[in-house]
């Protein structure tokens, strides 16, 4: 069997996430040294609070990045600049509105109540929340090149983005800025972006002279239906993914918000490693299966699917065994985490969720999200199961319900996989 799915655009894209992971892995070190416990909770929650910030693309980004593709597939070129500057004015939108209410909630939520602390945050959050929803606004627009011109063009622009952001990141952390060095890796990603997108020819596409072509009416009937359900999706996903360390900051306060937090982000962040590698190809699968190539399709589907567990199942033995020896040797930032328990239980979750992201990949080829209504339940259950947990004394049974919501997905992708295998080639998955 040849082996097929480290193409170059798999190669960028994985080189991304691993300088990403490992920018965290620095700055998570850096917290841990020079932070305190209140602070590095607040550091994890701003983290938080940026994946929120995306819940404002609403789909509009995998949307923009599905139907620039299809427009050149199908050969209606003339329809991408009225497209782009359709795209460009919701996203301006959907940005502003997440920078305002972002803003507004964190200032509630760290601000008062149980996660209330009297350090320096104010200034930190209002840079951050304003850089970081800026940089999210050029996102749509990237994809859209990414679709339409250049798969690797765009891979290459996040792997500057995130090296630029990690380094200063990075430097500000070491120079003892704490919460500051959050605006500063924001204010930094965003500069590359704009630099990025105002030196690109496509830009000159971006004219309301164009717009004739790509109505509001249009974009209902042809790209809403599949929008909203991944803006749905991706709500639901940052419940199921992120949602927790914000549950926990508010119910019990910024110090076990941050034990479970760093945790929580070792888990997040060998997923963004490892859940790239089908992402990556979501381009490639949609054309495989509009050839009628579907044996190609799930071989190349099964090949990334085995590898990827494969990296997080041994990632996570190698971390919880490294996390024991620190314990058992008395080294002080094993204990900044949450216990041993709750690792294992968050990195066998981990593998769970691999296995589903790389299958709810293929599953949406079609432009449909077949597995919706599992995701809105599971990120109910994973809210109501977080909240009530946390109130418990051990954090290890919040990554135990965790777990237990998650294993409840499965028997309901493989379902999914079955029909979606008999549609089109009338062979059972």
């Amino acid at each position: 069997m040849r082996w097929q799915f480290m193409n170059r655009e798999s190669l960028l894209a994985l080189m991304c996430r691993t300088v990403e992971a490992g920018v965290l892995t620095l700055a998570l070190a850096a917290v841990i040294l020079t932070m305190s416990p209140a602070e590095q909770g607040l550091f994890i929650a701003f983290l938080s609070f940026s994946g929120l910030l995306q819940l404002f693309d609403f789909g509009l980004s995998y949307a923009a990045l599905q139907t620039s593709a299809h427009l050149v597939a199908s050969g209606e070129r003339t329809r991408l600049p009225p497209f782009g500057v359709m795209v460009s004015r919701l996203a301006l939108a959907q940005g502003v509105s997440g920078v305002i209410l972002v803003g507004i909630a964190g200032y509630f939520l760290i601000g008062t109540g149980a996660a209330g602390w009297g350090g320096d945050w104010f200034g930190p959050w209002v840079f951050f929340v304003v850089f970081a929803g800026s940089a999210q606004m050029f996102m749509p627009l990237v994809a859209k090149y990414e679709g339409s011109v250049s798969v690797t063009a765009a891979w290459q622009l996040r792997l500057v983005q995130e090296s630029v952001g990690g380094c200063a990141l990075i430097v500000c952390l070491a120079q003892g800025l704490v919460l500051w060095s959050l605006p500063a890796w924001a204010g930094a990603r965003l500069l590359v972006v704009t630099l990025w997108f105002f030196t690109r020819p496509a830009i000159k596409e971006i004219s309301p002279v164009t717009v004739r072509g790509f109505t509001l009416e249009a974009w209902r009937r042809e790209i809403w239906p599949f929008q909203w359900k991944l803006g749905v999706s991706g709500i639901t996903a940052f419940a199921i993914l992120r949602s927790m360390t914000l549950i926990i900051l508010a119910v019990r306060g910024p110090e076990d918000a941050g034990r479970f937090g760093l945790s929580l982000a070792i888990m997040n962040m060998l997923l963004a490693v490892t859940t790239v590698w089908p992402y990556s190809q979501a381009r490639r699968l949609g054309a495989l299966l509009a050839a009628g190539k579907m044996a190609e399709m799930t071989s190349l589907m099964r090949q990334i699917t085995i590898a990827s567990s494969f990296l997080v199942g041994l990632f996570a033995m190698i971390f919880c065994s490294f996390q024991y020896y620190a314990m058992q040797r008395g080294w002080s930032f094993a204990f900044r985490m949450g216990d041993l328990s709750t690792t294992i239980l968050l990195l066998l979750t981990a593998l769970v969720q691999q296995v589903i992201a790389c299958l709810a990949v293929l599953l949406r080829v079609e432009r449909r999200d077949p597995l919706l209504p599992v995701s809105i339940l599971g990120g109910f259950l994973v809210i109501a199961a977080v909240s009530i947990t946390s109130r418990t004394d051990d954090l290890s049974h919040v990554a135990l319900a965790y777990l237990l919501v998650n294993l409840i997905g499965i028997p309901f992708v493989w379902f999914a996989l079955r029909r979606f295998m008999r549609r089109h080639s009338g062979v059972n998955a």
